[in-house]
């Protein structure tokens, strides 16, 4: 992948999501959408570096790890929904998707605005993703984005159940 080329593809992503999926819908395997992805999440990561650089690091490192993580339970949900695109689509669609994430670590730090700022750039994401998967995988936008936003949904959840379990087990092992 060209490097100088990803503010130019980001651009295209964001104003033309469309024409953008539609013109890299050839691509093959993970490599383009890999770099991508991983060079959003350092740029991402940018605000954490600049004050505990390994631990900015750590976090870019695995958000592209989660990322194929999420990939795979939402190809769980596309195949549910009749998708007929592969493993590799999927990942594109959420890695060229994320784009709008990237500046959500930005507005972190801008009292209560920042929050709002953040949910609506996550939100942008979601449906920009959405766009990917209809077209990847043959399907409309309302079936992509339920396959997205569903397991987004568990996996907020069954984290949430495992980490109050924990903390609840950690105050029950505190008395005794």
């Amino acid at each position: 992948m060209d490097f100088a080329a990803i503010p130019k593809k980001a651009q295209s992503i964001l104003t033309k999501p469309a024409q953008f999926f539609d013109s890299v819908k050839g691509e093959k395997g993970f490599n383009d959408a890999l770099v991508y992805y991983a060079v959003l999440s350092v740029v991402g990561a940018l605000p954490s570096i600049a004050f505990a650089p390994m631990a900015g690091l750590t976090m870019a490192a695995v958000t592209v790890v989660f990322s194929f993580i999420i990939a795979f339970f939402i190809q769980i949900f596309l195949s549910l929904f009749k998708g007929t695109g592969k493993f590799e689509d999927t990942y594109r669609a959420l890695a060229y998707g994320y784009t709008p994430g990237v500046f959500s670590s930005f507005t972190a730090f801008i009292p209560v605005i920042g929050f709002f700022v953040a949910l609506g750039l996550f939100i942008y994401s979601v449906y920009l993703s959405a766009i990917g998967v209809s077209k990847y995988h043959g399907i409309s936008m309302g079936k992509a984005a339920a396959a997205i936003i569903i397991p987004i949904i568990v996996v907020t959840f069954v984290v949430s159940f495992l980490f109050a379990g924990l903390l609840m087990a950690s105050m029950i092992g505190a008395r005794y």
